[in-house]
């Protein structure tokens, strides 16, 4: 049997509004609680402390990820304050009538349940404006839902609806929603599938509305539903740049404790400048990575049921499967591996091998980062965990990665396609090579090339991690000037420099197509050439908005997010300056990714000698 109390482990607080009794899993132990086998620790009903005998005032309770079967009667008269319940993944198959009592309830999860209908007490909470219950087995939706007047955001997907109520469209605020994993044949899945501005269109142009006069009078509405076969910085700065300056003419000594200090004509910006960019290139990569984690896997309708994007924060990233592979709040693959090239090319003064990273990386996938998590690596690229899996990689991760996309391209032309050999994870790592002799263009374009090829045969995932390191190298430099059009000269340089290491001329017109696609909407997948699609039309915008542009990419959702708001997020980060970031997301961190990345900043810097 589960435990009945509150554990120890709740983060309640006298005075706190919120009570959190959810279990956390590892991801194997999600799968067997979703699977419906019972996790030790978890609890078989809600605490009675919490509702006998007394009136609570928590506002917000989580419950979620355990064995609760049943909703006291007595829940609404002892918690009258609720405003959200997060009830998801356990075993609820229906609502006690006194559950219409919660007045105050805005936010009800009850995804990953048992329930086969839909509660008619729910039908009855006026200020609830999100309800999910997706991962049920419900068949149908009453027509009474039209009564949930506040209602903006319902999911209702992976059930077994065959049709939506036309009552739906009586919801005037309902904007959002989400019903991917049903068989619908009214309206066919097929429309559902392409978002929600689409399935509701569909419903208002075949619903007559009730008549709003009390005196008409009710007739029995039938539910058409037609058939599949009609389906149609220091105290001092200025001090401190002058030493760093006076540094800068001191060679050898200096070049031995500094191996990255450049020299005086490397960069136009001072050194207090320079600094701040190393720091909002690296930190504008991790927020954009962890923030986007948030909505990796999802699709744009999932995005704004769970998310507002007028708010957006890692405390309200979602528990399921892929997510339960991180920490709370965590960054993703995209930036442990961004630390281990960083690490590498530290270790050895600039110079980075590919070998020693393989090894790394190898490493990394067994056991983990270990100054953050023990737990094995896991990536969210399909296609490099195929190549650093393979046989022989740590030996010789070059033929190792060509060998895999040789057999990916080969599956391709028989129209088997299981990843993508120009999948975008090759992109992180590229923005760092940029850093190490930024003022050596063929240092940097050697770099990019080399490790880019220990994962990425793809001639065009590698031309544009050459852009990528050269971009960065040449922010660095101080080229990028004030403004979009400075931005704009510079891309167009490095873009024709680029294309001359690509000898195909179909690789050419994929690499420079990237550069003209100005319409986000049509923007997809994880290819490499998305993200570069994405910087730039990010770069082109007049006001370089960090938020803005981050939250316009991770509402995308989708496959390669990720990286394309790490891209994006380290390019922006770079331009902006550690000092622009903002405070609000970088410290929603965790305090030891943030302690960590903090003592590999403060190394490279003093590699670079900088104040």
């Amino acid at each position: 049997m589960g435990n009945t109390s509150i554990k120890e482990a709740d983060e309640w607080t006298e005075g706190s509004h919120s009570l959190d009794i959810s279990c956390k899993f590892t991801p194997s132990q999600y799968l067997k609680h979703t699977s419906g086998e019972f996790i030790e620790g978890c609890l078989s009903a809600l605490p009675w402390e919490i509702y006998y005998n007394t009136v609570s005032m928590y506002e917000s309770v989580n419950a979620s990820f355990n064995f609760i079967n049943e909703i006291p009667e007595e829940l609404s008269l002892h918690i009258p304050h609720l405003r959200s319940l997060n009830i998801s993944h356990n075993q609820i198959t229906s609502l006690p009538n006194s559950f219409s009592l919660l007045l105050h309830l805005r936010l009800l999860d009850l995804s990953h349940n048992k329930l086969r209908v839909l509660p008619q007490p729910l039908t009855r909470l006026q200020q609830l404006h999100t309800l999910n219950v997706a991962n049920n087995g419900l068949s149908e939706l009453p027509a009474t839902i039209s009564k949930l007047q506040s209602l903006e955001k319902l999911n209702v997907s992976n059930n077994r609806l065959r049709a939506l109520p036309g009552t739906l469209v009586e919801c005037p605020r309902l904007h959002v929603l989400v019903t991917g994993g049903n068989d619908l044949i009214h309206p066919p899945q097929a429309i559902c599938d392409t978002g929600s501005e689409a399935t509701l269109q569909f419903l208002r142009e075949r619903h007559l509305p009730t008549s709003q006069q009390g005196t008409a009078v009710k007739r029995s509405v039938f539910t058409r539903v037609r058939g599949q076969q009609v389906l149609a910085s220091v105290s001092n700065p200025e001090s401190a740049s002058m030493e760093y300056r006076q540094a800068q003419g001191t060679s050898r000594t200096n070049k031995r404790r500094c191996p990255l200090m450049p020299p005086v004509s490397a960069s136009t910006l001072k050194p207090d400048q320079l600094r701040d960019m190393l720091l909002g290139l690296l930190y504008g990569m991790a927020i954009g990575d962890a923030m986007a984690l948030s909505t990796e896997g999802l699709n744009v309708d999932e995005c704004l049921f769970f998310y507002d994007p007028e708010n957006l924060s890692l405390d309200d990233r979602i528990s399921d499967y892929l997510r339960a592979h991180f920490p709370p709040h965590d960054w993703s693959s995209n930036t442990d591996i961004m630390l281990l090239t960083l690490e590498s090319l530290m270790r050895w003064g600039g110079v980075v091998d590919e070998l020693e990273l393989a090894s790394q990386l190898d490493q990394w996938r067994i056991h983990g980062y270990a100054d953050l998590d023990p737990s094995p690596g896991h990536l969210l690229s399909p296609f490099m965990e195929k190549v650093i899996t393979m046989e022989g990689y740590s030996a010789n991760p070059h033929a190792a990665a060509q060998a895999v996309y040789r057999q990916v391209k080969e599956e391709m032309s028989r129209g088997i396609h299981t990843v993508n050999p120009s999948d975008n994870s090759c992109l992180p790592s590229a923005l760092l090579l940029g850093v190490p002799n930024f003022y050596m263009d063929h240092e940097v374009k050697m770099n990019a090339e080399r490790i880019c090829k220990a994962t990425h045969a793809d001639p065009v995932a590698q031309a544009a991690c050459i852009f990528l390191a050269l971009l960065i190298s040449s922010v660095l430099q101080g080229k990028a000037g004030d403004g979009a059009a400075s931005i704009t000269c510079l891309i167009n340089d490095l873009k024709e420099a680029v294309e001359v290491y690509l000898s195909d001329s179909k690789d050419k017109k994929r690499f420079n197509s990237a550069f003209l696609n100005k319409d986000i909407k049509s923007l997809h997948g994880c290819d490499v050439l998305t993200s570069l699609s994405l910087l730039m039309i990010s770069l082109s915008s007049e006001n370089y908005n960090f938020k803005e542009q981050i939250t316009r990419i991770i509402m995308r959702g989708g496959d390669g997010v990720c990286v394309h708001a790490s891209v994006v997020g380290s390019v922006l980060g770079a331009l902006l300056g550690y000092s622009q970031l903002p405070q609000d997301w970088l410290f929603q961190l965790p305090q030891e990714n943030i302690e960590l990345m903090n003592n590999k900043l403060n190394l490279l810097l003093d590699l670079f000698g900088l104040p």
